[in-house]
């Protein structure tokens, strides 16, 4: 593939012993599927979800304890009555609020088919409390998906359209988070290649490395993801490095990537089943 060849002629190298299985038999299970997840501030609680009906999109968040031993049993987390379809949880800076994407209803959607919503819930000191749908910040009938808190508190997501044609990134301030706005996170990258398409992206917490989703295109299908690595270079940004064949792989998708709040490691699922863990200062530089 392109991307391996621009890997090996950049000369970067990241060694399959940088790389290692977050949390196994944890979090990351054979045979089984790992989503999106994200730490607390301090490393300790890591929250991710899971699909638990294959045959439909029917996901349920999951929260493991760092404990002297290792990673604790993953627990259910209830978030309110009843048993909906959570998904894409993310924990603001402060550990105070859980924002996620949810199926539940939502009090006059007449969509033909309703969507995934942003909701969210205050932590009440030993418990989530009742989740409520972030109504300024949602896109009824579109899928809201992917939120996930920066290090300053901003929340990032992207909407999808009924279609799948659209996705408009957005970003919305803190403390209130009561207006939405386009996010221009990626906008150094929106004219770099023609031949890819350019999924998303996540910022180091000091801002000085994005990872890229990337796919190289087939025709117009776009091939599964890799990741790519960009690097802060004055008040511009150098060109993307595919991040090679130890982090990347040919057939499957490399995805659902995250930082350490201290910005040591870069976290990653492949496949849709495990997730992986390389530290920031192995990534290639040229």
């Amino acid at each position: 593939m392109l991307a391996n060849v621009l890997f090996v002629l950049a000369g970067a190298t990241v060694s399959a012993q940088d790389v290692s299985v977050f949390a196994p038999d944890v979090v990351s299970m054979p045979g089984d599927n790992v989503y999106r997840g994200s730490f607390t501030a301090n490393g300790n609680r890591f929250y991710f979800f899971r699909k638990v009906d294959q045959a439909a999109e029917d996901y349920r968040i999951y929260l493991t304890t760092r404990e002297p031993e290792g990673w604790g049993e993953p627990q259910l987390v209830q978030l309110g009555d009843g048993e909906y379809s959570d998904l894409y949880p993310t924990v603001s800076p402060d550990g105070q609020r859980l924002v996620f994407s949810s199926y539940r209803p939502v009090v006059g959607d007449t969509s033909a088919k309703p969507n995934a919503n942003l909701w969210s819930a205050e932590w009440l000191g030993d418990r989530w409390g009742t989740p409520t749908l972030l109504r300024a910040l949602s896109t009824l009938a579109n899928y809201d998906a992917g939120p996930s808190f920066d290090q300053q508190g901003n929340l990032r997501w992207v909407s999808v359209s009924p279609d799948w044609r659209t996705r408009t990134h957005l970003i919305a301030r803190g403390p209130d988070y009561h207006e939405r706005t386009e996010d221009d996170l990626l906008a150094p990258w929106a004219d770099w290649r023609d031949d890819v398409r350019l999924w998303g992206g996540v910022a180091s917490p000091d801002g000085s490395i994005m990872i890229l989703g990337v796919s190289e295109l087939s025709g117009r299908r776009p091939l599964p993801s890799d990741m790519w690595v960009s690097y802060r270079e004055g008040h511009g940004w150098s060109d993307p490095i595919h991040l090679g064949p130890s982090l990347n792989t040919a057939d499957d998708f490399e995805n659902f990537f995250l930082f350490s709040h201290d910005g040591r490691f870069l976290y990653f699922v492949r496949g849709f089943t495990t997730y992986y863990r390389v530290a920031v200062e192995d990534l290639p530089r040229e």
